[in-house]
């Protein structure tokens, strides 16, 4: 019998990936900012990151 009759359902074709693309924190800065804010940010802001190492601040946990 040509085509099985294993009795299986058809693979069903896998999603496209859709070609929306979510933009980045980063890109999302530059169109709501404009690049001179985002830079002028990312220069004073630098320093606090190397500080953090991506854990939480101290003063985040503090209650007013």
């Amino acid at each position: 019998m040509p085509g099985g009759g294993g009795g299986s359902a058809p693979a069903k074709p896998k999603r496209a990936l859709t070609q929306h693309h979510k933009p980045t924190p980063l890109q999302r800065a530059y169109a709501r900012l404009g690049e001179a804010e985002v830079k002028r940010l990312q220069s004073t802001f630098r320093s606090l990151d190397s500080k953090w190492k991506g854990s939480e601040h101290d003063q985040a946990e503090e209650s007013p």
